[in-house]
C-alpha cells in the first residue's frame, strides 16, 4: 500500500513539473534565460544560420536566435511555420526583458505561413523563442541575417 502510495504522489508530481504547456501564455517565464519544453518525434538540422525542423508533439519553449548588438540594428527574420495541431508562436525577447510577439500561428487554417520580418534588435543581448502551445504538431524554418541561429533548444 505505502508504494503504491508513493508511485502516485511521485507521478502526479512529475506532470505537475511538466511546465512545457503552461509557458504558452505565461510572458514572466517566456523571458527567462532558460528553455523548458517537451517533444515528441522531433528532427532538426542547420546550416548556414538556417534552422529546418519538425515535431509530432512540441510543448514548451525553445531559444531559436541570438544577437548580441553593439548597437540598435535593424535584423530580418524569415520564417516558414505550419502548425497542424495546436499553437505556436515566434517572440523577441529585448534586453530588457521586453517580449513582442513576432508571429502566431494556429491549427485553424492548415497552411504555411511565410514571412520575411524586419524588427529592430535592441543595444545588448536579443533573443528569439519558439512557443508551442499544449499539443502542437509543426514544422519550421527560420533564417535571420545577422545574429546565431540555433537548434531549437540549445
Amino acid at each position: 500500500m505505502l508504494l503504491v502510495i508513493i508511485l502516485s504522489v511521485l507521478l502526479v508530481a512529475g506532470c505537475s513539473l511538466n511546465n512545457g504547456a503552461r509557458v504558452y501564455d505565461n510572458e514572466k517565464m517566456i523571458v527567462e534565460n532558460f528553455n523548458t519544453y517537451n517533444l515528441v518525434k522531433s528532427k532538426q538540422s542547420m546550416s548556414d544560420n538556417h534552422l529546418t525542423g519538425s515535431a509530432e508533439k512540441m510543448e514548451g519553449m525553445g531559444t531559436v536566435w541570438e544577437f548580441t548588438a553593439s548597437e540598435d540594428t535593424n535584423v530580418n527574420l524569415t520564417y516558414q511555420i505550419t502548425v497542424s495541431a495546436g499553437k505556436a508562436k515566434l517572440v523577441l525577447i529585448s534586453p530588457d526583458d521586453s517580449l513582442t510577439t513576432l508571429a502566431e500561428f494556429t491549427a485553424d487554417v492548415d497552411m504555411e505561413h511565410e514571412s520575411t520580418d524586419t524588427f529592430k534588435a535592441m543595444k545588448g543581448k536579443n533573443r528569439i523563442k519558439l512557443v508551442g502551445g499544449k499539443g502542437t504538431k509543426i514544422e519550421y524554418e527560420i533564417t535571420a541575417d545577422k545574429g546565431n541561429i540555433k537548434a531549437f533548444g540549445d
